[in-house]
């Protein structure tokens, strides 16, 4: 195998942008996979790098030659390929590269892992596979043109989730020193199960669309005009995902991350201890600059509702029914949101519809290892979030006014 690594990026989104410059600028051979590869400037992806609002004093950093293209098979010579897509296509695009994988040295990755990214790779390559997600993604990035330009307004530490059959000092995890734009920051080697339900997307994103859908809020600006309402919705649903943790850790055993996402968003943005998510989303500037398409609470087809709800919320509840964790304001945004998606994935009795889920994690009925059963505190107590019953009292005060 030659001693010069080759990147596979997968994908056209914002990361992929960010990927392509920085693996260039390293002497990486880099080849692209997306559906518009004639849209791609393969002689370089230049990235404006800072966060000053006079842009002419960001850095301009311009990067190599590439390979862009729509053929799959140009991936048997990757020694890394990235996954830059949303979550739902991605089990789509790993069957896509199967054929062309023939080296169980691989490393296949994801720049953001949801729903047991290790468990999406296991179930297309089987065991061998190695496989790497990153727990958030590296970067706070922009295409502004796309296949030819990307602001990154910064790097940021984060956790990534490797899988048992990987050394980390692996040749090919050489990778990790060329995903920064400032080499002074780095990731941290967690297991996947370490991170299982990061507290993230999975709750932020259902959490802000249906707080916004109970006060009939629209708005071009996702987070800038984020409503107590939404911040309540976003802990409700983070405290029923760390009623699941609390079960796995205290009656399985195992170290999920039992961080609740206003601790996850203090030591990320550096906000005061015990600001509530409602101030902390208003106080970030930079997501409150972020615009996103008009009415997304009600597009079925934004990643907000195809990622985070088959991918976010669903698992969470698949999980909790397998240790029988009632998680009540879950099951109640999902029945919202499927209204809004067109698909079931509850009946009528709130009982998941596994047919209109990822298969992967719910063709296993015990994917933990664990069985079902035992002691443990389900009823309404307050764990970083509020009761359904005083949720349902916030929003009723909200509506009055």
């Amino acid at each position: 195998m030659s001693t010069k690594l080759t990147a596979g990026i997968v994908g056209g989104g914002n990361s992929a942008h960010i990927l392509v410059n920085l693996c260039t600028r390293n002497g990486l051979d880099t080849i692209v996979i997306t559906r518009r590869p004639d849209e791609w400037n393969t002689d370089g992806v230049s990235m404006r790098y800072g966060n000053d609002a006079d842009v002419s004093k960001r850095t301009m950093y311009e990067g190599g030659k590439f390979v862009a293209s729509d053929d799959y098979q140009l991936l048997s010579t990757a020694n890394v390929i990235f996954l830059c897509c949303p979550v739902h296509v991605q089990l789509s695009l790993l069957m896509q590269m199967k054929p062309f994988i023939h080296d169980e040295n691989t490393l296949i990755g994801t720049v953001f892992g949801q729903a047991r990214f290790d468990k999406m790779v296991k179930y297309v390559f089987g065991d061998k596979q190695p496989c790497f997600a990153f727990i958030q993604i590296p970067w706070i990035c922009r295409a502004t043109k796309y296949g030819e330009k990307v602001d990154n307004l910064g790097d940021q530490n984060v956790d990534i989730a490797v899988s048992k059959n990987v050394d980390f000092a692996h040749k090919n995890m050489g990778w990790m020193k060329y995903t920064y734009t400032d080499k002074s920051m780095h990731a941290n080697r967690v297991s996947f199960e370490h991170h299982w339900f990061f507290p993230s997307n999975i709750v932020i994103h259902p959490g802000i669309c249906y707080g916004s859908h109970l006060i009939d809020c629209r708005d071009d600006y996702f987070y800038r005009n984020v409503s107590p309402i939404s911040g309540a919705c976003i802990e409700q649903l983070d405290a029923e995902r760390l009623k699941v943790v609390h079960v796995l850790n205290e009656r399985h055993k195992l170290n999920v991350n039992d961080h609740s996402i206003n601790q996850f968003w203090t030591d990320l943005w550096g906000h005061k201890q015990g600001a509530n998510m409602f101030q902390m989303i208003r106080a970030e500037a930079t997501l409150s600059s972020i615009k996103v398409p008009v009415d997304i609470q009600y597009n079925a087809q934004h990643r907000f509702f195809r990622d985070d709800i088959p991918f976010g919320l669903c698992y969470i509840k698949y999980v909790a029914d397998l240790l029988d964790v009632k998680t009540p304001f879950i099951e109640r945004v999902i029945k919202w949101a499927q209204t809004v998606i067109g698909v079931d994935y509850l009946d009528e009795h709130g009982r998941l519809v596994k047919a209109n889920l990822p298969k992967y994690y719910v063709e296993d009925d015990d994917p933990l290892g664990i069985k079902k059963g035992g002691d443990h505190d389900d009823d309404e107590k307050e764990q970083n979030g509020l009761t359904v019953h005083a949720l349902d009292e916030l929003i009723t005060t909200f509506q009055r006014r």
